[in-house]
Protein backbone atom coordinates (compact mmCIF):
# COMPACT_ATOMS: atom_id res chain seq x y z
CA UNK A 1 0.00 0.00 0.00
CA UNK A 2 1.24 3.29 -0.87
CA UNK A 3 2.01 6.08 1.26
CA UNK A 4 -0.56 8.09 0.46
CA UNK A 5 -3.44 5.33 0.83
CA UNK A 6 -1.90 4.80 3.99
CA UNK A 7 -2.06 8.35 4.85
CA UNK A 8 -5.79 9.11 3.57
CA UNK A 9 -6.78 5.30 5.46
CA UNK A 10 -5.06 6.82 8.58
CA UNK A 11 -7.54 10.45 8.28
CA UNK A 12 -10.74 8.32 7.37
CA UNK A 13 -10.25 6.66 10.84
CA UNK A 14 -9.24 9.76 12.74
CA UNK A 15 -12.31 11.50 11.40
CA UNK A 16 -14.31 8.29 12.40
CA UNK A 17 -14.03 9.11 15.87
CA UNK A 18 -13.71 12.63 16.10
CA UNK A 19 -14.92 15.51 14.66
CA UNK A 20 -12.20 17.85 12.66
CA UNK A 21 -12.86 20.81 15.40
CA UNK A 22 -12.43 18.52 18.07
CA UNK A 23 -8.71 17.30 17.49
CA UNK A 24 -5.90 19.29 18.21
CA UNK A 25 -2.69 19.69 15.72
CA UNK A 26 -0.69 19.25 18.92
CA UNK A 27 -2.11 16.50 20.58
CA UNK A 28 -4.38 15.15 17.82
CA UNK A 29 -3.07 11.50 18.53
CA UNK A 30 -3.80 11.29 22.41
CA UNK A 31 -7.11 12.85 21.79
CA UNK A 32 -8.11 10.14 19.30
CA UNK A 33 -6.67 7.21 21.42
CA UNK A 34 -8.35 8.62 24.41
CA UNK A 35 -11.66 8.98 22.66
CA UNK A 36 -10.97 4.87 21.56
CA UNK A 37 -10.31 4.05 25.11
CA UNK A 38 -13.86 5.63 26.69
CA UNK A 39 -16.07 3.77 23.45
CA UNK A 40 -14.18 0.37 24.70
CA UNK A 41 -14.24 1.03 27.96
CA UNK A 42 -10.13 0.95 28.08
CA UNK A 43 -9.48 4.08 29.27
CA UNK A 44 -5.56 3.12 30.25
CA UNK A 45 -5.33 3.01 26.28
CA UNK A 46 -5.00 6.74 26.00
CA UNK A 47 -2.03 6.15 28.83
CA UNK A 48 -0.63 3.26 26.80
CA UNK A 49 -0.11 5.11 23.28
CA UNK A 50 1.24 8.13 25.46
CA UNK A 51 3.87 6.20 26.46
CA UNK A 52 4.54 4.96 23.14
CA UNK A 53 4.99 8.25 22.08
CA UNK A 54 7.04 9.42 24.63
CA UNK A 55 9.28 6.29 23.46
CA UNK A 56 8.98 7.68 19.83
CA UNK A 57 9.44 10.80 20.24
CA UNK A 58 12.58 10.08 22.64
CA UNK A 59 13.95 7.65 19.92
CA UNK A 60 13.66 10.79 17.30
CA UNK A 61 15.48 13.42 19.71
CA UNK A 62 18.13 11.45 19.67
CA UNK A 63 18.61 9.88 15.77
CA UNK A 64 18.24 13.85 15.28
CA UNK A 65 20.93 14.52 17.93
CA UNK A 66 23.00 12.01 16.70
CA UNK A 67 22.79 12.59 12.78
CA UNK A 68 22.69 16.62 13.07
CA UNK A 69 25.05 17.47 15.52
CA UNK A 70 27.74 15.93 12.93
CA UNK A 71 26.66 17.60 10.13
CA UNK A 72 28.87 21.08 11.25
CA UNK A 73 31.50 19.09 12.70
CA UNK A 74 31.52 17.04 8.84
CA UNK A 75 31.65 20.30 7.28
CA UNK A 76 34.04 21.49 9.36
CA UNK A 77 36.63 18.96 8.57
CA UNK A 78 36.14 19.83 4.76
CA UNK A 79 36.50 23.54 6.39
CA UNK A 80 33.62 24.86 4.36
CA UNK A 81 32.49 26.35 7.98
CA UNK A 82 35.51 27.54 10.13
CA UNK A 83 37.76 24.70 10.96
CA UNK A 84 37.04 24.97 14.63
CA UNK A 85 33.66 22.78 14.22
CA UNK A 86 35.65 19.80 12.91
CA UNK A 87 37.71 19.56 16.78
CA UNK A 88 36.54 16.85 19.16
CA UNK A 89 36.71 17.47 22.41
CA UNK A 90 39.91 15.75 23.83
CA UNK A 91 38.37 13.88 26.36
CA UNK A 92 34.61 12.75 25.21
CA UNK A 93 35.67 12.94 21.31
CA UNK A 94 32.51 14.42 20.48
CA UNK A 95 31.92 17.49 18.19
CA UNK A 96 31.45 19.61 21.07
CA UNK A 97 31.58 23.15 19.21
CA UNK A 98 29.03 22.10 16.70
CA UNK A 99 26.94 20.76 19.98
CA UNK A 100 27.46 24.00 21.50
CA UNK A 101 27.06 25.97 18.42
CA UNK A 102 23.45 24.51 17.75
CA UNK A 103 22.40 24.43 21.21
CA UNK A 104 22.91 27.70 21.96
CA UNK A 105 21.32 28.88 18.38
CA UNK A 106 18.34 26.36 19.05
CA UNK A 107 17.60 27.87 22.26
CA UNK A 108 17.95 31.19 21.19
CA UNK A 109 15.81 31.01 18.30
CA UNK A 110 12.70 28.98 20.54
CA UNK A 111 13.36 32.11 23.21
CA UNK A 112 12.77 34.65 20.67
CA UNK A 113 9.80 32.77 19.10
CA UNK A 114 8.24 32.14 22.69
CA UNK A 115 8.27 35.38 23.69
CA UNK A 116 4.61 36.46 24.43
CA UNK A 117 3.31 33.52 22.84
CA UNK A 118 1.79 30.66 24.30
CA UNK A 119 3.18 26.86 24.21
CA UNK A 120 0.93 26.13 21.53
CA UNK A 121 2.08 29.79 19.53
CA UNK A 122 5.17 28.94 19.81
CA UNK A 123 4.49 25.14 18.28
CA UNK A 124 2.72 26.71 15.15
CA UNK A 125 5.50 29.54 14.89
CA UNK A 126 7.61 26.67 14.48
CA UNK A 127 5.62 24.65 12.25
CA UNK A 128 5.38 27.19 9.84
CA UNK A 129 9.09 28.52 9.89
CA UNK A 130 10.11 25.08 9.13
CA UNK A 131 7.09 25.35 6.55
CA UNK A 132 8.55 27.98 4.85
CA UNK A 133 12.41 27.48 4.78
CA UNK A 134 11.28 23.98 3.34
CA UNK A 135 9.50 25.04 0.60
CA UNK A 136 11.43 27.67 -0.53
CA UNK A 137 13.66 25.70 -2.32
CA UNK A 138 11.14 24.24 -4.63
CA UNK A 139 10.31 27.53 -5.88
CA UNK A 140 13.75 27.65 -7.16
CA UNK A 141 13.55 24.24 -8.75
CA UNK A 142 10.93 24.52 -10.23
CA UNK A 143 11.36 27.90 -11.95
CA UNK A 144 14.10 26.22 -12.97
CA UNK A 145 11.89 23.70 -14.66
CA UNK A 146 10.21 26.23 -15.99
CA UNK A 147 13.29 28.34 -17.90
CA UNK A 148 14.21 24.45 -19.40
CA UNK A 149 11.13 23.89 -20.92
CA UNK A 150 9.29 21.69 -18.76
CA UNK A 151 6.52 24.37 -18.74
CA UNK A 152 3.60 22.82 -17.53
CA UNK A 153 4.34 20.15 -14.20
CA UNK A 154 6.73 23.39 -13.65
CA UNK A 155 3.51 25.49 -13.19
CA UNK A 156 1.92 23.27 -11.33
CA UNK A 157 4.44 23.05 -9.09
CA UNK A 158 5.02 26.67 -8.45
CA UNK A 159 1.66 27.25 -8.10
CA UNK A 160 1.14 24.30 -5.10
CA UNK A 161 4.06 25.08 -3.20
CA UNK A 162 3.36 28.96 -3.02
CA UNK A 163 -0.10 27.92 -2.11
CA UNK A 164 1.50 26.13 0.43
CA UNK A 165 4.27 29.19 1.61
CA UNK A 166 0.89 31.34 1.93
CA UNK A 167 -0.80 28.85 3.86
CA UNK A 168 2.18 28.79 6.59
CA UNK A 169 1.98 32.89 6.82
CA UNK A 170 -1.95 32.46 8.12
CA UNK A 171 -1.76 32.43 11.84
CA UNK A 172 -3.55 30.43 13.94
CA UNK A 173 -7.55 31.78 15.68
CA UNK A 174 -5.96 31.99 18.86
CA UNK A 175 -2.87 34.57 17.46
CA UNK A 176 -3.27 37.13 20.43
CA UNK A 177 -1.20 39.87 18.06
CA UNK A 178 -1.13 39.06 14.80
CA UNK A 179 1.53 41.34 13.68
CA UNK A 180 3.86 40.40 16.16
CA UNK A 181 3.31 36.86 15.01
CA UNK A 182 4.07 37.49 11.26
CA UNK A 183 7.32 39.64 12.41
CA UNK A 184 8.76 36.94 14.61
CA UNK A 185 8.03 34.07 11.52
CA UNK A 186 9.42 36.08 8.83
CA UNK A 187 12.40 36.97 11.11
CA UNK A 188 13.25 33.75 11.82
CA UNK A 189 13.40 32.48 8.43
CA UNK A 190 15.65 35.65 7.64
CA UNK A 191 17.50 35.12 10.31
CA UNK A 192 18.54 31.44 9.42
CA UNK A 193 18.60 32.41 5.22
CA UNK A 194 21.33 35.00 6.75
CA UNK A 195 23.06 32.17 8.44
CA UNK A 196 23.03 30.48 5.47
CA UNK A 197 24.08 33.44 2.88
CA UNK A 198 27.14 33.87 5.06
CA UNK A 199 27.94 30.79 5.46
CA UNK A 200 28.16 30.43 1.37
CA UNK A 201 30.20 33.71 1.40
CA UNK A 202 32.51 32.04 3.83
CA UNK A 203 32.73 28.76 1.72
CA UNK A 204 33.17 30.61 -1.41
CA UNK A 205 36.22 32.73 -0.13
CA UNK A 206 38.21 29.86 0.65
CA UNK A 207 40.95 28.63 -2.26
CA UNK A 208 39.63 26.54 -4.97
CA UNK A 209 40.53 23.05 -4.03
Amino acid sequence: MSRRWRWALSTAAVLGVLRPEQISPVSGLSQIAAAIGQTLQAPLLGTALLWLMLAALFGQLCSWILGNSRLPFVIGLDRYLPPVFGELHPRFRTPWVSLLTQAAGGTLLALALSAGETLRGTYYLLVDMTALLVFLPFLYMFASGWRFGVRWPAACGLAVTSLAIALSLVPPPETRAVWLFETKLLGGCAAVLLAGYLNYRYARSLPAR
